[in-house]
């Protein structure tokens, strides 16, 4: 007979992360509410449970291993979507404090759920654009760790997470095989939001076939005050002297993605 989230625990294990009875006890209970309500809102396309244990809790724990997180960190998850990474980041480390950020009005009425039915009641929730919040007092460079494992390419997530973490601090940004790629096309917005790369760790998820990418960037100096901004210029550099409104992003960042 398979214990319950059999893979969860071995590939915890294989990061270096015991999971406790309480803690395993609330990723049961957060793998229950998924799977019931993914149709639904449109939360992931994993299919099954051992997908969920894999693909999302998993990866959601590769931030904690990436860099250090001192007790007591202040972390936003920006696009938290079903409440990852930031929510199995939460269960593990329950000192912690935690801000979901979501878009989506839906979603973040079920990351409200989650966090009654998890009893984590110090979890906070936004319901907000994070491009909005990079300008907001209390949020602009107010977290010592940003996360993020949405979608959106690289450019527009480093502009919408450096905002928010104070200088010294850092963003670990969860992405695909194509992340040594990604960050020679966006090293120079990134240089320009105050960031280099510390580090990039890239191999295969514990206990899955998925390829992935823990990429570390620190924030050295504030980010300049137009920075996040919105639509269209979203993840795009600012053009050099002589450039049009539409540069070329193609200059590496300090630091090499090394695959490390």
């Amino acid at each position: 007979m398979t214990l319950p989230l059999s893979r969860l625990r071995s590939g915890a294990s294989l990061l270096g992360i015991t999971l406790s009875p309480a803690a395993l006890a609330r990723f049961e209970r957060f793998l229950q509410e998924l799977l019931l309500w993914k149709e639904r809102l449109n939360l992931t396309a994993a299919a099954s449970a051992d997908q969920v244990e894999g693909l999302h809790f998993l990866d959601s724990l590769l931030p904690l291993g990436a860099c250090g997180v001192p007790p007591g960190c202040r972390v936003v998850d920006v696009g938290s979507g079903a409440g990852f990474p930031g929510i199995p980041m939460k269960i593990v480390r329950p000192d912690l404090r935690v801000v979901l950020v979501e878009a989506s009005r839906r979603r973040a009425a079920f990351l409200e759920h989650l966090r009654d039915v998890l009893d984590l009641p110090d979890i906070e929730i936004r319901w907000a654009r994070a491009e909005a919040l990079g300008h907001e007092e209390g949020f602009r460079e107010a977290f010592g760790l940003a996360v993020s494992r949405a979608a959106a390419p690289l450019g527009a997530t480093c502009e919408l997470c450096l905002p928010l973490v104070e200088p010294g601090s850092a963003a670990v940004l969860l992405r695909g095989p194509k992340v040594t790629e990604e960050v020679g096309t966006a090293g120079r917005l990134l240089e320009e939001l105050g960031g280099v790369v510390e580090s990039c760790a890239i191999g295969t998820l514990p206990t899955t076939d998925r390829c992935r990418a823990a990429l570390v960037l620190r924030k050295r100096r504030p980010t300049p005050p137009e920075f996040p901004r919105s639509g269209r210029r979203l993840g795009t550099a600012l053009p050099r002297k002589g450039e049009g409104p539409t540069a070329t992003l193609n200059r590496p960042p300090e630091g090499l993605c090394d695959g490390s």
